[in-house]
């Protein structure tokens, strides 16, 4: 097969529909009626060759078989992937970079010490993904690692809970070598696991244990004698399930949109609850950001308490021009860029730990006026000057757009901490969005006293200390009949 796609000769055309309508035909022609289907599209480029997606779509969905599309690199179309991943239910949509590292995972909103991996090893974690969605199994853990020549090896410990009927845990890198990587596995007990299957790859590239039953309890990988970057992927067939759920719908996301973020989490049939989920979302500038999702039914999760766990996104300005007609691609033509945001999706409670990737892309919204604020935000907070500071936090409202912070709101995260002291001149050295890391706030007591001064009408306001930090100012404000807030001194 590797030498078949090898001797293939690069013709400069992108047949995203008549790739998938080929798909759908040899299913039709060769498909088991009672196997579940899914098709996985890979595409680096804009359609350019009829039949165009467009033309054969509802043959395609109306086999039923789930899309999972990956969009390779910022020259694909993206907004197209996503919308063919959206076509059919239990489909997924992913981007991979085709350049320099990327983040899989991150200790603190915006910190530079977030995992990074190659574009090559994370387009590998990627396909582990797609490979996982589709055999309905669950990410324990990931992980990647350079290896030490001044360590034995390197350790990855993950929990196995009491349902999981088995353990698959597979290693990738990217240059062959000789055979000499070595893998242990430890079971609960301390004791050495021979796995039931083992599979090398012929150019030893990655290798794959699988367990049959696992024991219930804390396991242990070991690696040693690999040295350069690898990554690890742990799954398991199991009843404690996490999905990552991102907009609604998919297909229909514009530049400025509040973007959901829902997980659902359940195990052996009930929802898990009082469970920590937290999404670290990248955007295309390379912004960290993270959503704490909460399953208190106001924040888009359905009702309290049933496993349902929801956040929003609201950084979505990152993205540039709107993919152009297809049909009118010009041959060798660099296409319109676009920007999609890398979803990574942590759940814990106790020992149990799941892991979920997505991706989604935004679309440019349309500015009638413009004045560089796309319309549909302008309506949504009730704003139009884009170097206004309607809320006084000394970010003009161009900059919270970009942020995703609130253009009424000084402190849009609710921590203390205003958005542009978190933001110093629209540049980030906290995250706005999380209250986690708000360096002041929030203020332990308030005291509201009205009072009459020589015959004037006055309200006394007294507050004690910050719970953390020193305040630089309070800002007031007040509001009657239920109208919005107006400032009304600093």
């Amino acid at each position: 097969l590797e030498n078949a796609i090898g001797s293939e000769v690069p013709l400069n055309t992108t047949a995203i529909g008549l790739g998938m309508q080929t798909a759908a035909n040899e299913h039709d022609a060769r498909g088991i009626a009672d196997n579940m289907c899914s098709f996985v599209l890979l595409s680096d480029g804009y359609e350019n060759v009829s039949p165009y997606w467009a033309d054969v779509q509802a043959q395609v969905a109306d086999n039923g078989c789930a899309i999972h599309t990956i969009a390779l690199g910022p020259q694909a179309n993206e907004l197209l992937m996503q919308q063919i991943a959206s076509a059919v239910p239990g489909g997924s949509f992913d981007y991979a970079d085709v350049a320099g590292d990327v983040p899989i995972s991150v200790s603190s909103p915006n910190a530079p010490t977030a995992d990074m991996l190659g574009w090559e090893n994370n387009l590998s974690r990627i396909y582990d993904n797609k490979a996982i969605q589709i055999a309905g199994r669950q990410r324990l853990q990931t992980a990647q690692s350079f290896g030490r020549d001044d360590l034995p090896f390197e350790s990855y410990k993950f929990y196995v809970d009491k349902t999981a009927s088995d353990l698959v845990i597979a290693v990738a890198w990217q240059f062959p070598t000789k055979g000499e990587q070595q893998f242990k596995l430890i079971g609960p007990d301390g004791n050495a696991v021979t796995p039931d299957y083992q599979r090398f790859s012929d150019s030893n590239r990655n290798e794959v244990l699988k367990v049959f039953k696992p024991a219930e309890g804390m396991w242990e990988l070991q690696v040693s004698e690999l040295f350069q970057e690898y990554f690890v992927s742990v799954s398991s067939l199991t009843n404690y399930e996490l999905y990552l759920f991102v907009g609604t719908p998919l297909g229909d996301l514009t530049q400025g949109a509040k973007v959901p973020l829902l997980g659902t989490f359940v195990g052996d049939g009930k929802p898990v609850l009082g469970a920590t989920m937290t999404a670290t979302v990248r955007s295309p500038n390379g912004m960290l950001s993270t959503v704490m999702l909460v399953d208190d039914g106001n924040h888009g999760d359905g009702e309290p308490d049933d496993g349902i766990y929801g956040g929003e996104y609201t950084a979505t300005a990152a993205s540039q021009d709107p993919a152009p007609d297809p049909k009118q691609i010009v041959e060798g033509e660099e296409p319109n860029q676009l920007g999609s945001y890398l979803v990574n999706l942590v759940a814990t409670r106790g020992e149990l730990y799941r892991e979920a990737q997505g991706s989604f892309a935004i679309e440019t919204g349309a500015d009638d006026n413009d004045n560089r604020l796309p319309d549909a935000w302008e309506r949504e907070y009730g704003v139009n000057d884009p170097n206004g500071d309607d809320d006084r936090d000394k970010l003009n409202n161009y900059c919270e757009l970009q942020l995703g912070t609130d253009p009424r709101n000084p402190d849009t995260d609710g921590g203390g901490e205003s958005d542009g002291s978190e933001a110093p001149k629209c540049q980030p050295i906290r995250d706005p969005l999380n209250p986690s890391d708000d360096a002041v706030g929030p203020i332990l007591s308030v005291s509201v006293r009205p009072e009459i001064l020589d015959q004037i009408r006055v309200i006394i306001l007294n507050w004690g200390n910050p719970l953390r930090g020193k305040l630089q100012f309070v800002n007031v404000y007040r509001r009657t009949n239920g109208d919005d807030w107006t400032m009304v001194g600093q």
